[in-house]
């Protein structure tokens, strides 16, 4: 595997780290809920399914309506 690096001083990248970090706050929940799947999901999806196959991680099949129902997740 093949991987490029990008120096930056400590000062950059601390504000870029933050940066990723936040990203979130800057939508209200109605346009978070579009945008998961389209920037959170594809980190995950090694790991985690959709559709109730196994993995490394558990599936997310039925997670939303666990949360909305109040169940721990």
């Amino acid at each position: 595997m093949h991987a490029m690096v990008e120096a930056r001083n400590a000062n950059q990248f601390e504000a870029e780290l933050q940066e990723c970090a936040d990203w979130a706050k800057k939508y209200d929940k109605e346009q978070l809920y579009k945008l998961v799947p389209k920037k959170i999901y594809p980190r995950c999806q090694s790991c985690h399914s959709l559709d109730g196959t196994t993995g490394t991680g558990r599936s997310w099949k039925g997670v939303w309506n666990d949360i909305a129902n109040g169940n721990v997740v």
